[in-house]
């Protein structure tokens, strides 16, 4: 075998989607994803279930849903691991997949039925690297005329735009998309940070000018419920220090292409002064002197000083 850098195997297999699906604790609500899967008119995929150390009946969840749909068009794995952080699963499950297109699905969503087909379609049909379609919110059954919650129609002057405007506010979600397998070997690993891995991640793969397209169907659905989620950890600060990290990781990304862009460089200023905010709305102090020094020191850059010069 051959791997990549970050290890992730270049062989794939021609035309499979890899499903790399992390949970911890969902096992109710895990079946309605699976069954969302199970569901798609695409065929031949496997799904790749990184359980981060679930307590619930999760395995169980799983080795019924094996027996039922497992065959050779469907392949379910299953691994148990004890990383306490969904980006370190996803990860896992790229070293561990054979696809040729790669979908991340968190545990308390579903796609549409016919996702994976359209996206797949599209991304053949324009030499794509990477697909995107609009989000609805569902509590119970998705409808999927339902108004877009994330990634609605837009267009944008040049590539630039879409990585400003991402930078301001995410322009689609993790299970929004599907990747061609180069373009996550290009992009490299999750980042290990607790929150703000898809915005991380999504902005790290338009730094170095993927083709990417939009369809304007909205193909996935995001389950609002009272369980824990990532974004729990903004409002009580406990996520603060991997937010700032997210931010470090995208500025470095994207600054040798847009050092001299003022449009970039405020949006850069105000995520940054968002999470000095938060930080002492929740008194986290630690993080918000890191972030108060992440300032200090963008705006004493010389490439900043050069663009306020001009």
């Amino acid at each position: 075998m051959h791997h990549s850098k970050s290890g992730i195997n270049i062989h794939f297999v021609n035309g499979l989607v890899s499903v790399i699906i992390p949970t911890h604790n969902r096992a109710q609500l895990l079946q309605a994803t699976l069954d969302s899967v199970v569901q798609q008119s695409y065929r031949p995929i496997e799904i790749l279930i990184m359980d981060d150390a679930s307590q619930d009946d999760t395995r169980e969840v799983v080795e019924q849903f094996s027996k039922r749909w497992g065959s050779p068009e469907l392949r379910i794995h299953y691994q148990y691991h004890q990383y306490c952080n969904a980006s370190l699963c996803r990860n896992a499950g790229l070293r561990l997949c054979r696809g040729e297109f790669i979908q991340f699905l968190d545990s308390d969503d579903v796609i549409h039925p016919e996702k994976l087909n359209k996206q797949v379609a599209q991304l053949n049909a324009e030499a794509l690297d990477f697909v995107w379609s609009p989000t609805i919110q569902f509590s119970e059954q998705p409808d999927w005329q339902s108004p877009v919650y994330v990634g609605g129609r837009k267009s944008y002057a040049c590539h630039d735009e879409l990585v400003i405007a991402f930078i301001n506010k995410s322009q689609w979600r993790t299970d929004s998309g599907l990747f061609r397998r180069s373009a996550c070997i290009k992009t490299g690993l999750w980042s290990a940070i607790s929150m703000f891995q898809d915005w991380d991640y999504h902005i790290r793969l338009l730094a170095w000018r993927p083709k990417v397209a939009q369809l304007n169907h909205s193909l996935s659905a995001a389950r609002q419920h009272s369980q824990g989620r990532i974004g729990d950890k903004w409002g009580n600060g406990s996520g603060l220090d991997g937010a700032l990290k997210a931010l470090s990781n995208i500025t470095d990304a994207t600054m040798f292409s847009l050092k001299s862009n003022c449009d970039w460089q405020n949006a850069i200023l105000t995520r940054a002064t968002e999470i000095v905010q938060q930080s002492r709305k929740t008194n986290n102090r630690a993080v918000a002197i890191k972030a108060s020094e992440f300032i200090d020191l963008f705006l004493s850059s010389t490439i900043v000083q050069e663009k306020s010069a001009v």
